[in-house]
């Protein structure tokens, strides 16, 4: 083998090697990606692996901080997601390439604090998110949450005017799925300002452009104008489309806003007349645990302790925990922290109740099949019992024709005995006598011969 052949597969060897070694990184992250529904604790590992072969690459490691925070989004442990955001942004500032990638996390950043109540930040990170955007499809859903942001701190005209530039550059981009969710924020808009009507023609036209797939905002509006119907006094509309919401949730796995259509349809079991279902929904409702509205939880759960402190003292022990630990009141910059908090402690209560109501089930079941099963064999008993006076009645009962041969003949042969014995002791005593004569003739007729 000659030298250049020799340095020729040198150099083969050392390119494949290196090659290698790029694309292991690469293999990580898009294994990462793949699995982190399923088994997000791997996917962690992962990405830490990746971020150390990153070699200091700062694009490598905000991809990674932000792969990483947005699996604790998906977990919602905010909190860990927004210090992960964070570090992503401050890498890729400092790579300085990636105008795009910093305003998607500054739209997440600001989708978080969003979640968490605190709307002004928010705006903010928003608006920085517009500022770097590079894609209608970015800038849209920046304009959609700057709506939801501004409803939330009650700015209507703000929240309009957001929404509306949404819905036209969704037209624009032929997203229909995102028309249909931007019609109903506009719905949503005026429902929180009591046009409860116009709201219902919102919901009402994304209703009719939804696809059949669409499930999950096919829910959220048929629940918005059962909502409408519900404050428009139409009962009988209302429960008929909060109940379709609800059978949709139940059967695609649905659980936003679950436990507020819970609430809804406790309302109107109450104004028909029917605590006992409404009570039934509430509680169902509270167990669930829907954190978005603390408001609406807190009515929920005191609704539920004035009820059982006329029913049922010790459930109202538990919702009473439960009230003080959702009146407990935090800084405005640890509300991601105390939410997450506040949410264990609600979620060991409901736990504790649920068991509880699990052991009271189970014991309500065992002294019912014990009851079941002394009735039974009391029942048999009796059966038994009935049975054997019957028997007794009829072996008594000299009318009856089988009986009385039954008893004749036993009178007969009893007569029969008492005979044959009477005639047997006369012949005894005869022969007895007869032996007692001979034994004294006997006696006489030796003495003659002596």
């Amino acid at each position: 083998m000659d030298l250049l052949t020799k340095c020729t597969l040198l150099f083969c060897l050392y390119s494949g090697n290196c090659l290698a070694q790029t694309n292991i990184p690469e293999e990580l992250f898009n294994e990462a990606k793949a699995i982190y529904k399923r088994d997000p604790d791997k996917a962690f590992r992962l990405l830490t692996e990746y971020e150390k072969l990153s070699a200091g690459d700062y694009s490598d490691i905000g991809k990674a901080k932000w792969m990483t925070a947005y699996i604790y989004k998906g977990l919602e442990t905010y909190n860990l997601s927004l210090i992960n955001n964070f570090n992503a942004l401050e890498a890729y500032r400092v790579a300085g390439d990636s105008d795009d990638q910093i305003s998607k996390i500054n739209l997440d950043i600001g989708h978080i604090f969003l979640r968490s109540g605190s709307n002004e930040l928010a705006i903010h990170y928003f608006h920085q998110s517009i500022e770097k955007s590079q894609t209608d499809k970015v800038l849209a859903s920046n304009f959609h949450n700057l709506s939801l942001a501004y409803r939330a701190t009650l700015s209507y005209d703000s929240g309009f005017y957001y929404s509306e530039k949404s819905l036209g550059l969704r037209q624009e981009l032929r997203d229909w799925y995102g028309v249909n969710k931007e019609r109903n924020e506009l719905g949503n808009l005026h429902f929180d300002q009591g046009n409860f009507r116009e709201a219902l023609r919102f919901f009402r036209e994304a209703l009719n452009h939804l696809d059949e797939s669409d499930h999950k905002l096919r829910a959220l509006v048929t629940n918005n104008i059962g909502e409408s119907y519900l404050s428009l006094e139409k009962y009988d509309s209302a429960t008929s489309y909060l109940q379709e919401a609800l059978r949709l949730k139940k059967e695609f796995s649905i659980h936003d806003r679950l436990a507020a259509t819970l609430n809804q349809l406790s309302e109107l079991a109450l104004l028909s007349g029917d605590p006992a279902t409404a009570i039934s929904h509430q509680r169902r409702a509270v167990l669930i645990g829907d954190y978005s509205d603390p408001a609406d939880l807190e009515k929920a759960y005191s609704k539920l302790v004035t009820w059982y402190e006329l029913h049922d003292r010790d459930s109202a022990l538990y919702f009473s925990k439960a009230l003080n630990a959702l009146k407990i009141t935090e800084d405005e910059q640890i509300r991601i922290t105390a939410g997450l908090s506040k949410k264990y402690q609600l979620e060991l209560i409901n736990s504790e109740f649920e068991k509880r109501e699990e052991k009271r089930s189970r014991d309500k079941y065992i002294r019912w099949i014990l009851t079941i099963s002394i009735l039974t064999i009391t029942g048999f008993g009796l059966l038994v019992f009935s049975w054997w006076r019957m028997v007794k009645k009829r072996a008594t009962d000299k009318d009856g024709p089988l009986l009385k041969m039954v008893s004749n003949r036993a009178r007969f042969l009893l007569e029969l005995l008492i005979y044959e014995n009477e005639e047997n002791k006369k012949t005894i005593a005869e022969y007895q006598e007869l032996a007692r004569v001979r034994t004294a003739h006997m006696s006489v007729s030796r003495k003659d011969l002596h």
